[in-house]
């Protein structure tokens, strides 16, 4: 009976608990691999990404899984894999084992002081400042986009690495090529950006439905792999940060 009971709550635990917000999860990764610009600069990049929203997700037939890409960015070529749904069509509910774990590891973090609160998948990160001497020299950029259903909402952005990063809230995925264009000197909206950081939350009011996140990364050559955190969360009372 033990045995079915763990088995049946690893396979179906989504089902019986739902969702521990009342917000709609999605939650999806991106692992990038950049090729070698010169000895031992290749680099691996995971993108761990949850977004909790007010909204429906709908599951139909048509709903497939993100599709991978072989793109050239700066001159380097960058192999792009994506696990999971982005589209905000397909919602998101751990396990109870899964939320067990994800809870005792944002607990850690919390008495550590890396974290402001206990939530393992709305997560509010100390501001902390990056490490890098200049961003000029990036290793990556990547958007993430939000879900939403409303016309103009507020998001809470956190993002945590062991690299330096920017952090940008932009309108649309085509700030991404401005970025690139501008070399990063521009702020879409006001105040939503945070430049050379190694964790940081910010809120971000009056975004639209195609809004999202930019992050630019520096160089991290001591790490094979780079792993950063993304939570983006929607807003609808008054947040304590």
């Amino acid at each position: 009976m033990a045995f079915t009971a763990i088995l049946s709550n690893a396979l179906y635990g989504h089902y019986i608990y739902g969702s521990p917000h009342e917000q709609a999860l999605s939650k999806y990764a991106i692992y990038v691999h950049l090729d070698a610009q010169g000895p031992n600069t290749s680099a691996n990049i995971l993108y761990d990404v949850t977004i909790s929203w007010d909204g429906t997700p709908i599951q139909n037939d048509t709903t497939q899984y993100n599709s991978n890409s072989v793109q050239n960015i700066g001159g380097r070529q960058v192999v792009s894999l994506q696990h999971g749904f982005s589209d905000c069509q397909i919602g998101w509910s751990p396990p109870l084992y899964r939320y067990g774990v994800d809870w005792l590891r944002s607990t850690i973090n919390y008495i550590q002081g890396t974290q402001l609160n206990q939530e393992p998948y709305t997560p509010i990160f100390a501001d902390i400042q990056g490490a890098a001497q200049s961003m000029e020299s990036k290793s990556h950029v990547q958007f993430i986009p939000v879900c939403t259903n409303a016309e103009s909402t507020s998001f809470r952005y956190s993002v945590s690495t062991d690299a330096s990063f920017d952090v940008y809230f932009v309108p649309s995925e085509r700030y991404l090529d401005r970025y690139m264009e501008r070399d990063g000197t521009f702020d879409a909206y006001s105040g939503c950006h945070a430049l050379n950081r190694q964790s940081h939350t910010g809120l971000c009011d009056n975004v639209g439905p195609n809004s999202g996140i930019i992050i630019a990364l520096s160089e991290n050559p001591k790490h094979v792999l780079t792993r950063v955190l993304v939570s983006l969360h929607e807003i609808t009372s008054s947040p304590d940060v």
